[in-house]
């Protein structure tokens, strides 16, 4: 009876063993999920490359403002003039130091009178816009201090591509916001967080 048993399975095995290829709709299928997960994963890492562009040059900046703020406290009063601009490219000195009478020299206030725009792969321009236009800011050894008593807003896109980055500076705080949809510096930041 054994003998008989394997005799029966034998055949569908041997069947089985001939037809190991897959069938045309199977590797159709296959394939479509992996286009399907490869096209996720790129979109993903795209626009993670996009918000580290626009990261770095604001997190650059609030450093840089976060440090002046430090030494205004010893030096002070010190002046940063921002350069707004809509094609401005990597490289580019886009904050300075006043040197007017009124302020301490720069070299008191920091290392690095003028901070520019990082050079970070695939960046080929930065748009930036300062709120209200053209507003410098007051370092002193009280706090930052913006003209007028007003806040001032640095907004950073990178490549006309979103995220948008901005940087408030109010009195006493630097906080770093973002924008996850938009690529204009027209529009504002929605969420925000101190450094």
């Amino acid at each position: 009876m054994a003998t008989r048993s394997k005799a029966l399975a034998s055949p569908s095995l041997r069947s089985w063993r001939e037809n190991k290829a897959f069938t045309l709709v199977e590797l159709i299928v296959t394939v479509a999920v992996v286009a399907i997960v490869g096209a996720v994963v790129f979109a993903s890492s795209t626009y993670f490359v996009k918000r580290d562009r626009a990261n770095a040059a604001a997190a650059e900046l609030a450093g840089w403002l976060d440090a002046l703020s430090a030494k205004a406290g010893s030096y002070g009063p010190c002046t940063v003039a921002f350069r707004p601009g809509q094609t401005i490219s990597p490289g580019v000195t886009f904050a300075s130091l006043s040197s007017d009478g009124s302020s301490a020299s720069p070299s008191k206030c920091t290392a690095t009178p003028n901070l520019a725009l990082p050079a970070i792969d695939g960046a080929r321009f930065y748009s930036v816009a300062i709120e209200p236009s053209d507003q410098p800011v007051v370092f002193t050894p009280r706090a930052g201090v913006a003209a007028n008593a007003k806040d001032v807003t640095v907004k950073i896109v990178v490549n006309d591509e979103a995220p948008m980055r901005c940087i408030r500076i109010s009195f006493a705080t630097i906080s770093i916001g973002v924008n996850s949809t938009s690529a204009s510096t027209n529009e504002t930041c929605s969420v925000w967080e101190k450094t």
